[in-house]
């Protein structure tokens, strides 16, 4: 379900964002209205289209796809071993969410149970995060 989130300004300013183009920049922004309360989203880009970018006929599945793998080159997300989920790698830095709503990807204790990876255009993964 879509959720009001409040965007801290100094996302304006981050080296990683700033070289993104504008539709990779309303993709990042607009992913966060659908991302859980942990930053986790599906890695499904007709299901992004549908979300962010429902009524531009410009934008299509494969350019969605082609942003998202932008995004982790940038290593601004970060994708599950399956490749099934994505997860903002500075979620807690420009989202300060005062009760949040248990993730259905985290244990009792709220750690995040499936590992992310930093994930690269040639396929290579960079290193194992986790909480």
């Amino acid at each position: 379900m879509p959720r009001k989130r409040v965007l801290d300004p100094k996302i304006w300013t981050d080296d990683k964002f700033i070289e993104l183009n504008s539709d990779e920049k309303l993709l990042f922004i607009g992913m966060m209205n659908h991302a859980d309360d942990r930053g986790i989203h599906k890695n499904n880009p007709k299901v992004l289209k549908i979300e962010i970018f429902p009524a531009d006929p410009d934008i299509d599945f494969n350019y969605v796809e082609d942003m998202v793998k932008k995004l982790l080159h940038k290593e601004l997300l970060l994708m599950s071993e399956d490749k099934k989920l994505l997860r903002y790698v500075n979620w807690d830095v420009y989202q300060k969410i005062q009760h949040k709503s248990p993730s259905k990807y985290e244990d009792d204790d709220g750690n995040i149970i499936i590992p992310f990876l930093y994930y690269y255009n040639n396929g290579t993964i960079k290193e194992l995060y986790n909480d």
